[in-house]
């Protein structure tokens, strides 16, 4: 795919149709910046606007990708060929994201016992360096995840989001998800649990388990959102996924007081529902 070559097919088009960007952006529900940065190869559209954008345009979708028209007898073979690109290039961008946030938590896991004295969290450097192997293997391996070969509708994938996530609600509801370090003198310290729920954290300046478990609730909402409106909000679905992201990174700062079972599972089942969630989005 060329940006560059695509963005001058795109203005080509709008202007045989006496188009301004703005009303372009207003057809397919974008807004004209990001009109403005398709047509000077800064960005490229989405893959869930490139249908109504070749509608509009009178083009196909084939056309759009290679930003040229094409000859009758050629249309099946670009077509073939630009969609087989396009699928390499998203399978691609995911496995070196994912590697490159596995790479830098166990670069982050691995540093923390140096910076956070007196606690005592070799566990952390374990963590670290097999968050570190698992971005190598991610980044090397052959093929990409199973998840995303095997043929998983859309709505599929979210239900097993939605599920997942529901079992994240139900471990942070659990009394012993929350790790809260208290001391009786210099030397004498003690441990105690809470749940996720549970306002105590909180006022102790422990933030995050609070928030995971509203941002939780508030994706699961979202999912429920994407399945039964699907149509109505195309959008949501990034909006989710993007939520869903946060979620599981608020999830993993509580590891600075302490970890425990229940929060790792927490922290397990967000990453799933996360996985999941962008296996929905990719098959739209």
């Amino acid at each position: 795919m060329d940006n560059h070559k695509t963005g001058t097919y795109i203005s080509l088009m709008r202007r045989e149709r006496n188009m301004t960007q703005k009303e372009l952006a207003e057809k397919i529900g974008v807004t004209d910046k990001a009109v403005s940065r398709w047509e000077t190869g800064r960005g490229f559209p989405d893959i869930s606007v490139l249908k109504p954008l070749a509608e509009v345009l009178g083009v196909t979708i084939a056309e759009l990708i290679n930003g040229e028209p094409s000859v009758y007898e050629a249309v099946a073979e670009q077509a073939d060929s630009a969609l087989l690109e396009t699928i390499s290039y998203f399978k691609s961008m995911t496995r070196k994201t994912t590697s490159l946030l596995l790479l830098a938590a166990g670069v982050c896991l691995a540093a923390l016992p140096l910076i956070l004295t007196g606690r005592n969290m070799l566990y952390l450097p374990i963590l670290g360096i097999c968050a570190a192997a698992a971005g190598i293997a991610v980044l090397f391996a052959k093929r990409p995840f199973p998840v995303f070969q095997k043929p998983l509708s859309s709505k599929a994938a979210r239900l097993i989001s939605l599920a997942f996530l529901a079992a994240a609600v139900f471990l942070e509801l659990l009394p012993c998800g929350v790790v809260m370090i208290f001391a009786d003198g210099p030397e004498k310290t003690f441990q105690a649990t809470a749940s996720y729920f549970d306002l105590l954290p909180f006022g102790y300046g422990n933030f995050f388990p609070l928030i995971t478990a509203v941002l939780t609730a508030v994706d699961i909402l979202g999912v429920l959102a994407s399945i039964l409106w699907r149509e109505r909000l195309p959008r949501l679905k990034d909006a989710v996924y993007l939520c869903c992201i946060l979620t599981l990174v608020c999830s993993a700062v509580p590891v600075l007081f302490g970890i425990t079972f229940v929060g790792a599972a927490v922290s397990a089942s967000l990453a799933a529902a996360a996985v999941f969630q962008a296996a929905a989005n990719r098959k739209v």
